[in-house]
């Protein structure tokens, strides 16, 4: 009878007796009747449109059931009717309307749902609105679950919207390194006296031509875009350094072995990225941490103090 209804009933008949189907049937038994509505047929904003009819069809229903409540209690006249006899069978039948034995079940089968796709309970979706965003921004597919069978034949297939997350990665290149004129020369000399001053083996700094894009990968989908205005980058221990970002106004060609006062003050008009990508290369933090603040901070003062 239940597996009857799964075959033939539509959507709401679905919904409506959903808990006698799951008591009754393994889900085994009506996966291959399910119809899941996908992110891939019907855009997210005409599915939230859609609940949003349903539930304004719900509150009308509910209105309706208070004005009975209130006409329950108004005075009225019974009308006498001869008394008849109700027959009942045993076996509760379940009935579907003519209306939704017309009705096809809509969205797709379980088995075209693609590997990358993603899943939601309907009830959730306004809590998970940040995720359905990201997901809608990158073509991510998104099922969302009507009903407990769909939960059933689905959970297990794909994850969570909640498992959704946008991670990123820089890709850089550096090219035509080398001081390319005295200033730069003088700037290798600073870069170099302050890794000695931190006592690091070498220069760990290079200046050259510097390109950095950011990568967005969220799901299985990437979107790299190229991240302007980059000072300098830090990888595998080394600091890279674009000569266009490099602050050099007012830093004079020297020959001196020692730090002049214009020296410290390119250092203090760099001391912010020096700090922030020293904080990388000698500790391995992660931007937007406390450890790497702390790192930054302790780094800068160390140079500071060296300085004066």
């Amino acid at each position: 009878m239940f597996l009857e209804l799964v075959k033939h009933g539509g959507d709401e008949d679905l919904k409506k007796y959903e808990d006698g189907i799951d008591e009754y049937l393994d889900p085994d038994d009506y996966r291959p009747y399910i119809r899941i509505m996908s992110t891939l047929d019907t855009k997210m904003s005409e599915i939230l449109q859609q609940f949003v009819e349903e539930a304004d069809e719900k509150n009308q229903v509910s209105e309706k059931d208070n004005l009975e409540k209130v006409m329950e209690n108004m005075d009225y006249e019974v009308e006498e009717s001869e008394s008849e006899t109700i027959e009942m069978e045993d076996d509760k039948q379940i009935e579907i309307s003519e209306e939704e034995k017309s009705k096809e079940k809509t969205g797709r089968k379980v088995e075209e749902i693609t590997s990358d796709t993603f899943y939601v309970k309907r009830e959730e979706m306004k809590e998970m609105e940040d995720k359905l965003s990201l997901a809608e921004y990158f073509d991510i597919p998104v099922v969302v679950i009507r009903n407990k069978l769909e939960e059933n034949v689905i959970r297990d297939e794909i994850p969570h919207i909640r498992e959704l997350e946008k991670r990123s990665r820089l890709n850089a290149k550096l090219e035509e390194t080398g001081a390319k004129d005295e200033v730069e020369e003088r700037a290798k000399f600073i870069f170099k006296a302050i890794s000695k001053m931190l006592g690091l083996n070498g220069n760990i700094f290079e200046i050259g031509n510097l390109t950095v894009n950011r990568v967005q990968i969220v799901g299985d989908r990437e979107e790299e875009e190229k991240v302007d205005n980059t000072l300098a980058v830090e990888y595998k221990g080394k600091i890279y350094i674009d000569r266009d970002e490099l602050k050099t106004e007012g830093l004079e060609v020297s020959k001196s072995n020692r730090l002049t006062n214009k020296d410290r003050k390119f250092i203090c008009d760099n001391i912010d990225t020096i700090g922030h990508e020293l904080a990388h290369a000698l500790h391995g933090t992660s931007d937007n941490t406390q450890e790497h603040e702390e790192a930054q901070r302790k780094i800068r003062n160390e140079i500071m103090e060296g300085l004066f």
